[in-house]
């Protein structure tokens, strides 16, 4: 009856309320976890921390087998540990697809830990069993107005090339905001699209330092790159100056 009705829910939107730590933390012990049929959970701007961010990910997306989408905007991530936490979670809930944590407070050290946790062993071949919050399987990231920077970017291409094998089913990527600039992070950009993005359809690059010159080099790489693969990758980038 009704207490089915309420257990067959597949979308929770709650941006915007100013959610707390201690409410946030409650709604996802007592409410979120007994959601079994949850595929999109949005708690974008609410005022999570470190507290209410690893309750979500331990009790929400960890047991949520059918999760697909998850936002958590503007949530405030400072330790590592909440990485941590985040990255194995991730890994254990294969059929999410889509994340989006823009505006998370997120810096290099932090980045690193999310893409390859300290704590954690690698384990198996490639991708497989490897613990990591960017798994093989993701088809859409927003990483936007986060301060990764140009140091972020290598670490995320090399990533990407020794742990994913050119098996990235990603899509969408928006790296909006993020810090980086210069000629070396255009390369960066390259190589990734070209040799670990297969499946790429768009990438976000606004709001980065690029001057003309770079962005007319970074167009001039993916249209290359375009018609050698036969593929079709958007590029969102205006310079900056």
């Amino acid at each position: 009856g009704k207490s089915r009705a309420r257990t067959q829910l597949k979308s929770l939107s709650l941006p915007n309320n100013f959610l707390g730590d201690d409410l946030v933390s409650f709604i996802c012990t007592d409410v979120l976890s007994k959601l079994e049929a949850l595929e999109e959970i949005n708690l974008s701007t609410n005022k999570m921390t470190d507290i209410s961010v690893q309750c979500f990910f331990q009790f929400v997306v960890k047991n949520n087998s059918r999760l697909r989408t998850l936002i958590i905007n503007t949530a405030k991530i400072r330790a590592v540990e909440t990485c941590q936490v985040m990255a194995e979670c991730v890994s254990s809930c294969h059929n999410l697809t889509a994340i989006s944590i823009k505006r998370c407070g997120i810096d290099f050290d932090l980045f690193k830990q999310l893409l390859n946790p300290s704590k954690t062993e690698k384990t198996g071949s490639g991708n497989e069993g490897k613990i990591t919050f960017i798994p093989a399987r993701l088809t859409k990231l927003e990483l936007g107005s986060n301060q990764i920077g140009n140091k972020g970017l290598k670490y995320f291409k090399d990533f990407l090339i020794f742990s994913l094998l050119n098996r990235s089913h990603l899509r969408e990527l928006s790296l909006y905001d993020i810090g980086i600039t210069g000629e070396q992070s255009v390369v960066d950009l390259r190589d990734m699209v070209n040799d670990s993005f297969p499946h790429l359809q768009l990438l976000n690059v606004e709001g980065n330092m690029f001057d003309g010159i770079e962005t007319m080099v970074l167009h001039s790489f993916l249209a290359k790159i375009n018609d050698a693969c036969k593929r079709s990758v958007k590029l969102t980038l205006k310079p900056i100056f």
